[in-house]
């Protein structure tokens, strides 16, 4: 089981984005109230990902529909590969306060995390296969 220390008091964990030509490392919020995996427009140009479909969705702390892309992102977590849909939300309607990576539950599914709020660590254990 990997474990690692809450930034800011949230629970984070480094994850590398896979794309075409370039790969980009950053720091996911792990959020289980999240549905899917959620990035920010700016990724969706700079890995080169493909719009597979539209929708809207509702988050953030708002009960007005959000237009998205969904694409599908392949993520390393820990020497783990998962490819995934993710939805892509706008600059605009994407909180600057927010990390540009969530990670919901289509993802988080496939491991058992323990958040160990009091010592601020997240625990994490991969349970799934791997593949869409």
């Amino acid at each position: 089981m990997k474990v690692w220390n809450y930034k800011d008091d949230a629970p984070v964990i480094p994850v590398v984005l896979l794309g075409k030509h370039r790969d980009i490392e950053e720091l996911a919020l792990v959020d289980s109230g999240a549905k899917h995996c959620v990035l920010h427009e700016d990724y969706k140009k700079s890995l080169d990902l493909d719009k597979i479909d539209e929708s809207y969705t509702r988050g953030f702390g708002s009960k007005r529909k959000i237009p998205t892309d969904i694409c599908i992102l392949s993520l390393e977590i820990d020497g783990i590969i998962e490819n995934m849909e993710c939805i892509v939300i706008k600059g605009k309607y994407y909180p600057d306060d927010l990390p540009r990576v969530v990670l919901g539950r289509s993802l988080l599914n496939k491991f058992k995390i323990i958040l160990d709020g009091r010592n601020k660590k997240l625990h994490l254990e991969y349970n799934g296969e791997t593949g869409i």
